[in-house]
Protein backbone atom coordinates (compact mmCIF):
# COMPACT_ATOMS: atom_id res chain seq x y z
CA UNK A 1 0.00 0.00 0.00
CA UNK A 2 1.29 3.40 -0.65
CA UNK A 3 0.51 6.66 1.35
CA UNK A 4 -3.36 6.66 2.81
CA UNK A 5 -3.30 2.75 2.26
CA UNK A 6 -4.00 3.71 -1.69
CA UNK A 7 -2.27 0.66 -3.92
CA UNK A 8 1.33 0.79 -5.21
CA UNK A 9 1.75 -0.18 -9.12
CA UNK A 10 4.74 -2.39 -8.14
CA UNK A 11 4.99 -3.73 -11.86
CA UNK A 12 9.18 -3.21 -12.95
CA UNK A 13 9.61 -3.15 -9.26
CA UNK A 14 11.82 -6.46 -7.69
CA UNK A 15 10.16 -7.32 -4.23
CA UNK A 16 13.23 -5.60 -2.51
CA UNK A 17 12.16 -2.35 -4.14
CA UNK A 18 14.65 -2.28 -6.96
CA UNK A 19 13.35 -1.50 -10.55
CA UNK A 20 13.09 -4.03 -12.75
CA UNK A 21 12.95 -1.86 -16.07
CA UNK A 22 14.59 1.52 -17.34
CA UNK A 23 12.60 4.17 -19.19
CA UNK A 24 14.74 6.16 -22.19
CA UNK A 25 14.03 8.05 -24.60
CA UNK A 26 15.20 7.36 -28.25
CA UNK A 27 15.77 10.25 -31.03
CA UNK A 28 16.20 8.30 -34.31
CA UNK A 29 17.31 10.70 -37.17
CA UNK A 30 17.27 10.92 -41.17
CA UNK A 31 16.87 7.45 -42.72
CA UNK A 32 17.07 5.88 -38.99
CA UNK A 33 13.81 7.48 -38.25
CA UNK A 34 12.42 4.55 -40.64
CA UNK A 35 13.41 2.31 -37.30
CA UNK A 36 11.31 4.30 -35.18
CA UNK A 37 8.47 2.56 -32.72
CA UNK A 38 5.24 2.81 -34.81
CA UNK A 39 3.00 5.67 -34.17
CA UNK A 40 5.98 7.55 -32.02
CA UNK A 41 5.00 10.65 -34.08
CA UNK A 42 7.60 14.07 -33.55
CA UNK A 43 9.85 14.09 -30.79
CA UNK A 44 11.77 11.45 -28.90
CA UNK A 45 9.80 7.68 -28.13
CA UNK A 46 9.92 6.18 -24.87
CA UNK A 47 11.20 2.37 -24.60
CA UNK A 48 10.98 0.44 -21.46
CA UNK A 49 14.22 -2.15 -20.84
CA UNK A 50 15.39 -4.38 -18.39
CA UNK A 51 17.94 -2.53 -15.71
CA UNK A 52 21.34 -3.27 -17.56
CA UNK A 53 20.28 -2.73 -21.30
CA UNK A 54 22.71 -1.48 -23.24
CA UNK A 55 22.56 0.80 -26.10
CA UNK A 56 22.91 -2.21 -28.72
CA UNK A 57 19.80 -4.26 -26.77
CA UNK A 58 17.81 -0.86 -27.59
CA UNK A 59 18.86 -1.14 -31.49
CA UNK A 60 18.19 -4.96 -31.36
CA UNK A 61 14.44 -4.05 -30.13
CA UNK A 62 14.53 -1.52 -33.14
CA UNK A 63 15.60 -3.98 -35.28
CA UNK A 64 18.37 -1.54 -36.47
CA UNK A 65 20.95 -3.58 -38.09
CA UNK A 66 24.38 -3.67 -37.09
CA UNK A 67 25.54 -2.66 -40.73
CA UNK A 68 23.52 0.80 -40.72
CA UNK A 69 26.07 2.92 -40.76
CA UNK A 70 25.50 5.60 -37.70
CA UNK A 71 26.97 7.54 -34.65
CA UNK A 72 25.45 6.91 -31.40
CA UNK A 73 25.24 9.68 -28.13
CA UNK A 74 23.76 8.89 -24.66
CA UNK A 75 22.71 12.16 -23.32
CA UNK A 76 25.03 13.92 -25.75
CA UNK A 77 28.36 12.05 -25.52
CA UNK A 78 29.27 9.80 -27.53
CA UNK A 79 28.43 5.87 -26.64
CA UNK A 80 28.78 2.35 -28.44
CA UNK A 81 26.33 -0.51 -28.21
CA UNK A 82 28.28 -1.55 -25.46
CA UNK A 83 27.15 1.62 -23.26
CA UNK A 84 24.82 0.49 -20.46
CA UNK A 85 21.79 2.61 -20.22
CA UNK A 86 19.76 4.81 -17.13
CA UNK A 87 16.94 5.74 -16.34
CA UNK A 88 15.50 8.96 -18.42
CA UNK A 89 18.39 8.43 -20.74
CA UNK A 90 18.15 9.82 -24.46
CA UNK A 91 19.76 7.72 -27.25
CA UNK A 92 20.25 9.62 -30.61
CA UNK A 93 21.34 7.44 -33.66
CA UNK A 94 22.50 9.58 -36.59
CA UNK A 95 23.84 9.02 -39.71
CA UNK A 96 27.57 9.52 -40.07
CA UNK A 97 27.63 13.02 -41.22
CA UNK A 98 29.79 13.68 -44.26
CA UNK A 99 31.66 17.12 -44.36
CA UNK A 100 33.53 19.49 -46.80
Amino acid sequence: MGRRGAPQDLRGVTPAGHPREVEVAIRLFANLADYGPGGAGPGPARVVLPVGATVGDLLRRLRIPEEVPRLLLVNGRDADATTELGPGDVVEVLPPLVGG
